[in-house]
């Protein structure tokens, strides 16, 4: 049996007490030629959604350059969360969005949603997800998961995970389980034309991916032909523009 783990505030850049209502975000810099002071307003907004979820693992600053056509502008913030209303590590599904200016979510007691933060992207029930989060300039969010199942003692076991590929609306377009099982962080080399991902897994594993924007866009360095197994299906990425 295996527990999850803690995560850091460092890791999070974020805030909060065990529950998790509030997370503190500062403007991105430099978004144009708007002088930006030095210490930057802080904002204090709730990360619980309209589902009840709980303790935000990953935080994600939509960059410059970010297509527009979604809910999403360049100084965005992605949030996402670990636990379900109830707190349980391993079963949050949500991820929440919140543009750092005079408008916050406020917050709700824990356990009793709904809550006021605006959903960016909701999965299935149990799903996990982790502080793998980030956020591709040509307009993908890529976010890990861990989920978990309980025993009757309540003990929690890791289940198998996957890295998630979302378009700009939110909208899940690949889950990546190829020499993948628990990833659980994430940095992203973006070069705008391609990106070199590294995920963190807690089985201590580094796996390498790449998402390209030519003219077949994939992640994974993996290319899916017109006649390939479910082993190739298994380890195909994005075979699209972002639309």
């Amino acid at each position: 049996m295996t527990h999850l783990p803690h995560v850091s505030s460092a890791t999070v850049a974020a805030a909060f007490m065990a529950s998790a209502l509030t997370i503190a975000v500062s403007p991105i810099a430099a978004l144009g030629d708007v002088p930006q002071p030095f210490l930057p307003d802080i904002n204090i907004t709730s990360t619980i959604p309209a589902n009840g979820d709980l303790n935000p693992y990953g935080v994600a600053f939509v960059p410059v350059g970010f297509p527009s056509g979604g809910p999403l502008a360049p100084g965005d913030i992605l949030v996402s969360n670990c636990n379900n209303t109830g707190n349980t590590q391993g079963t949050g599904t949500t991820i929440i969005q919140f543009t750092p200016d005079d408008t916050v979510a406020p917050g709700v007691p824990p356990g009793q949603p709904p809550g006021n933060a605006t959903t960016f992207f909701q999965g299935p029930t149990g799903l996990g997800l982790t502080t793998a989060l980030g956020i591709l300039t040509q307009g993908f969010v890529l976010v890990g998961n861990v989920p978990t199942s309980s025993a009757p003692d309540g003990t929690l076991t890791i289940q198998q995970g996957s890295l998630l590929i979302l378009d700009r609306k939110g909208k899940q377009l690949a889950a990546l389980t190829n020499q993948l099982n628990d990833p659980w962080d994430l940095t992203i080399d973006d070069e705008l034309d391609h990106a070199t991902v590294f995920v963190f897994e807690r089985e201590q594993h580094h796996h390498t991916a790449k998402e390209r924007h030519r003219d077949a866009p994939y992640l994974g360095g993996f290319r899916q032909g017109r006649h390939g197994n479910q082993h190739d299906r298994d380890r195909q990425g994005v075979h699209r523009r972002a639309q």
